[in-house]
């Protein structure tokens, strides 16, 4: 069945990165992707609010663009590799699907 097809299909995602991790490459899209994008949200004064507060909420203060934008230059790929295999586990997750039957 298609629910039996795509749930495969998410084991062996899920088991690749469990194992082999993230290329090099892919860390670094993700970066200028983020980046790019909080490039752009800056000409939104809303956006740029919203950002603001959810900061003050979450550390206390604002954070400048160009703090964030080190801290997201600092993630190593190792970091993040470490991170899934420490988290991302096949045997211990749990799969919410919608849809007909």
């Amino acid at each position: 069945s298609q629910k039996d097809l795509v749930l495969e299909l998410i084991k062996d995602v899920v088991k690749e990165l469990s194992e082999a991790g993230i290329k090099r490459e892919e860390l670094e899209n993700a970066k200028k992707q983020v980046i790019v994008e909080m490039t752009l949200s800056r000409d939104n004064t809303v956006s740029l609010m919203n950002g603001n507060a959810k900061a003050v909420m979450f550390y206390g203060k604002i954070i400048s663009f160009e703090e964030t934008i080190k801290s997201i230059q600092a993630v190593t790929i190792e970091a993040i590799n470490e991170t899934v295999k420490k988290y991302i586990n096949i045997d211990n997750m749990s799969i919410a699907m919608s849809g007909k039957r």
